[in-house]
């Protein structure tokens, strides 16, 4: 190895090294010092994110999601879980692999909110109507970050004479690459103003805590279903769907305002009134592998017709939504071949996936079938794109990065 690296100078080496998947950097530290000192120089994750981005990379072909899965037929006892398969294999020889992470937290119950260039968010449930706090973390460097409660807790925070209440509503995660910026957010109303909402928001790194961003009104409540509080990014712009008509709420999260809602698809904009919403029956949104804005109807019992998936794409253009494009000029488009149960993630090439009472399905494209590709105990509603990538929250610029304890 002494003479391997009077061969190769050090910045071959370390290119050499960025080029190999994290697992294969994280054992290639235990070879030398001088490769452990490149790994751990503080420019290599991103040289290596980089790499894994590109079409070539090794690890471009494998597909991973992270999502919270119950243990033991046990619903309130949920851990941070991900899979993978390859695929560029054929299906019926791929094994998807399926592993559980310990994240050494004192949170009760929590939801995943995102994951972005290995970051992942969770949120913390047990509080309400508070909510909170949120935890980002890497499973691969075993990093994390709890981020600071909500200021009111425990439920009031009293102002002169008067008692205010706090109802927290949403929240969500987002990556901005243009400033490589993360940010959480998180909505909540005060008691008697249910018109208007205020909107905070956490940059990771900027050492800024929590900043209000603003106070908001719709001229309506800003509300959506218990099971989908987290919003859903998409070109720069968290998504939350409104029980109040359904409509798609847009929050910018560059200039961290919101923009213009988008209306819900003609055949549900008159079945999301004031009623309350069936949990075994109720639409979802979500973001498709090319990069759409999905409206599906989530059914949870076999035999139950379905109203479909629509996508929201450019009226008479095939063409995926972008910044500078405004909502007017979009319409939902009805994928009739994907008339089933609602689905998690759209792939290239046609692939889709969808959970179905325990399994993980994958539609075929190439024989419009659904077929089993993993089972699950009990799989939650949210699950998201994963990578495996080396981004540091140390380097990143936080200040209380803790270690995880553990890790199976």
């Amino acid at each position: 190895m002494k003479n391997f690296n009077k061969i190769f100078p050090a910045d071959i080496i370390s290119d050499m090294l960025t080029r190999l998947p994290t697992e294969s950097v994280l054992k290639s530290k235990l070879v030398c010092k001088t490769w452990k000192d490149l790994i751990h120089h503080p420019s290599f994750p991103e040289l290596h994110l980089t790499r894994l981005n590109h079409p070539d990379s090794t690890d471009s072909g494998k597909l991973r999601y992270v999502f919270l899965n119950s243990s033991d037929d046990d619903d309130y006892n949920k851990h941070v879980c991900y899979f993978e398969y390859n695929d560029e294999e054929d299906w019926n020889y791929a094994k998807p692999k399926h592993r559980k992470i310990m994240l050494d937290t004192e949170l009760d119950s929590y939801i995943v909110i995102g994951s972005f260039n290995g970051l992942i968010c969770i949120y913390g449930t047990s509080h309400m109507p508070e909510a909170g706090p949120a935890i980002i973390f890497n499973p691969m460097t075993k990093e994390y970050v709890v981020l600071p409660e909500f200021d009111c807790y425990p439920e009031y925070k009293t102002k002169g004479s008067i008692t205010i209440q706090y109802h927290h509503l949403a929240c969500g995660f987002g990556y901005l690459p243009e400033t490589n910026e993360y940010k959480v957010v998180r909505i909540y109303e005060l008691g008697g103003d249910p018109d208007f909402i205020e909107v905070e928001v956490y940059t990771v790194g900027s050492c800024n805590g929590w900043r209000h961003v603003g106070k908001f009104g719709f001229g309506f409540p800003f509300d959506t279903h218990y099971q989908q509080t987290h919003g859903v990014f998409l070109n720069g712009c968290l998504h939350w769907r409104n029980t109040e008509g359904g409509m798609v709420m847009v929050f910018d999260l560059a200039d961290e305002k919101f923009r213009d809602h988008i209306s819900p698809p003609p055949m549900l904009m008159d079945t999301d009134d004031d009623e309350e919403e069936d949990d075994d029956d109720f639409p979802v949104i979500g973001v498709s592998g090319g990069g759409f804005l999905y409206y599906a109807v989530c059914h949870s019992f076999e035999g139950r017709e379905s109203d479909g998936v629509w996508l929201l794409m450019k009226e008479n253009d095939d063409h995926v939504m972008n910044e500078s494009e405004e909502h007017q000029s979009w319409g939902w488009i009805k994928a009739r071949s994907l008339d089933q149960r609602e689905p998690f993630a759209f792939l290239e090439g046609g692939t889709v996936l969808r959970y179905d009472q325990g399994n993980v399905k994958i539609f075929l494209s190439s024989t419009s079938t659904w077929e089993n590709l993993v089972n699950f105990s009990a799989i939650s509603r949210q699950v998201y794109p994963h990578k495996h990538t080396l981004v540091s929250l140390k380097v990143l610029g936080e200040e209380n990065v803790e270690i995880m304890k553990s890790q199976q």
